[in-house]
């Protein structure tokens, strides 16, 4: 007798981006690998333009079941299942999030976390404040239900218990009164969409430092997604379990087409086959968008470096690994040249036979793959560098070798065992490492892939959309899919502490401009002397392009053009440019900042920018 089918919610965790625009200009993020960010049709708005009435609009993020059956001892998905299906009674979803930043210890880079084998001693952010509830932003769970149903606000009071939701006492100027809403599309599927950016401060305090500033709030924040799902069965209703997910808010993309040098997708994958968490009976991992979980996960499961088993094939391993570094020319200017050595924006055709065939001389794989960091060092010599970013203790603090991001181990490997020529070649043309092809249909493997490409996997100093808990051991119940309510693995918590809502959020900077603002490019002098290190360019740029003559330009490589416009404007860069905007100014005018669009193609140059930005 056949097991009963399975249902679980998909992304396994979805992202959301606060913007200031009206919440009813909010766009979806992408839905399928390798999508651009043009929102979904029908529900939101399209994008570009990112901007309505010259405000930042909100990325929301929206969420499926899907249903998987017993094929032969295997779980495959089946069908997605909404409100179109016969056999659905009814379908509703219920968020969780919270904002626990203010009463959360001070962020201090690996302070707290299981790899340091002694922990620094530490204070909480806004120490003299006995009731940390009244630092707390917790609207309570909000359900919504139906097709199109009308917003649920996330807005205080409206929570049905009033008295046990937590919002900052006394309220900061501006207040924050909403983490945001939930909406449902025309088949009753859940549109989260996030707050509308606020930053407040009590008491007119400064902001001093990128990541700890007491007095301050914003409205980030992140939390369980479930659903409660009524079906026919055998003639009877019956209420289903259905696996939860998770929602990230962060801040916004003002790069929203270029990918991470490590992304989050990178950062989860490897924490799942590294981990053991990939199940031998899941379909999921084995077809798809998620085809290589499994087979990875055989070689790297239980501590392992490298592969064996497992083949390589450029166009799904290598070539994601690829784009990303060549993605990051448009947004830092020391990019530009090196990067530009695979042949330009598209590699030309005799540049691409090197990369992508293992049947051509690998000298120049090699030397690629020569000036990659090892996972977990600083690098050997002042060659093996790369990716020239800062990582999770960038300035050697807890002696831990993290001072440049480094590829994830899985990463690495793949790298290895391409730069050795073991790999299957590319069944697609050079336009392919800039504009991979995107899946015809949404997937539940997809959407978990799909979410998480354009998130930051690293460095963790704070981070992005979240911070280094996203990958300690135990947080995870499978690959991708959040622990709901297991035990906090962050050292100094309470005790009983558990994974919940504010959990990833609660050790990134407050507010969350300070840093967007300070983590721009600086000279490293602890491990290659007196040359720049970046941040986050790829969501957070360095240097843009500031018009699209500029970037067609450097896309056909005729002539060498650089960056001709820093964002946001910085002293430290050639041409005489305004110092860049302080604290304070950055608060008041974030959004008029430009958003960097194009294909590699034709150059991506920055858009929208407002006509005067302090």
């Amino acid at each position: 007798m056949a097991a009963p089918p399975r249902y679980r919610i998909h992304p396994a965790i979805g992202i959301a981006r606060v913007g200031n625009a009206d919440p009813d200009d909010f766009f979806v993020g992408p839905e399928r690998p390798g999508q651009a960010v043009v929102g979904v049709s029908g529900v939101g708005t399209a994008v570009p333009p990112f901007k309505a009435g010259g405000r930042l609009k909100r990325q929301a993020a929206r969420f499926r079941v899907w249903e998987y059956v017993d094929k032969g001892g295997v779980w495959t998905p089946s069908r997605e299942v909404n409100l179109d299906e016969k056999d659905v009674v009814d379908l509703t979803w219920t968020v969780h999030v919270a904002n626990k930043k203010a009463s959360f210890f001070t962020f201090d880079g690996l302070a707290g976390s299981p790899l340091l084998p002694k922990q620094p001693s530490r204070v909480r952010r806004n120490a003299g404040v006995p009731d940390r509830r009244t630092l707390e932003i917790d609207p309570l769970p909000r359900a919504v239900a139906g097709r199109s149903a009308k917003p649920v606000p996330l807005d205080k009071g409206g929570s049905g218990n009033p008295k046990k939701e937590s919002w900052p006492v006394p309220q900061p100027t501006p207040a924050i009164t909403s983490l945001g809403q939930l909406r449902t599309d025309a088949k009753g599927r859940l549109v989260f969409v996030p707050g509308p950016a606020t930053c407040g401060v009590r008491g007119g305090a400064p902001i001093t430092t990128y990541a700890n500033n007491d007095g301050w709030f914003d409205d980030v924040c992140d939390g369980p997604v479930s659903a409660r799902l009524r079906m026919k069965v055998d003639g009877k209703t019956v209420t289903v379990p259905v696996d939860p997910a998770w929602v990230l808010v962060g801040p916004p993309d003002f790069a929203p087409d270029l990918p991470q040098q490590v992304s989050l997708y990178d950062c989860l994958l490897d924490v799942a086959v590294r981990d053991g968490l990939v199940p031998k009976d899941e379909a999921l991992y084995t077809t798809g968008a998620l085809d290589h979980v499994a087979g990875l996960a055989k070689d790297l499961g239980g501590g392992g470096t490298t592969l064996s088993s497992y083949k390589v094939r450029f166009d799904e391993d290598v070539a994601p690994i690829l784009r990303a570094t060549l993605a990051s020319m448009w947004v830092w200017g020391p990019a530009q040249k090196a990067h530009g050595s695979m042949g330009g924006p598209v590699p030309a055709a005799a540049m691409w036979g090197y990369l992508s065939d293992p049947a051509q001389p690998d000298t120049f794989r090699k030397l690629l793959f020569g000036r990659l960091r090892k996972p977990g060092t600083r690098g050997a010599t002042p060659v093996d560098d790369m990716p020239r970013l800062l990582g999770d203790d960038p300035y050697d603090k807890f002696k831990t070798g993290l001072i440049g991001l480094s590829l994830t181990v899985t990463q690495y490997a793949i790298m290895e065992r391409w730069a050795a020529g073991a790999f299957l070649a590319s069944a697609l043309g050079p336009a392919s490492l800039t504009t991979p092809p995107m899946p015809a249909a949404v997937t539940p493997g997809g959407l978990d892939r799909a979410a998480l490409e354009f998130a930051s996997g690293g460095a963790f100093y704070p981070g992005i959309e979240c911070g280094w808990a996203i990958r300690e051991r135990g947080v995870f119940a499978a690959p991708f899919r959040v622990k709901v309510g297991d035990g906090s693995r962050y050292v100094g918590d309470a005790k009983g502490s558990v994974v919940g809502p504010g959990y990833f959020s609660r050790q990134m900077a407050l507010p969350w401009l300070a840093d967007f603002l300070q983590c721009k490019t600086e000279t490293q002098k602890l491990a290659v002397p007196k040359v720049p290190w970046g941040w986050w360019p790829s969501q957070r740029p360095d240097d843009v392009y500031a018009t699209a003559a500029d970037a067609t330009a450097r896309a056909a490589m005729k002539p060498w053009v650089r960056p001709s416009a820093a964002w946001p404007p910085d002293p430290g860069l050639p041409g005489g440019r305004p110092a860049r905007p302080s604290y304070v100014q950055m608060v008041a005018h974030w959004w008029k900042f430009g958003v960097v669009v194009g294909t590699p193609s034709a150059g991506l140059s920055e858009s929208e920018r407002a006509s005067s930005v302090p």
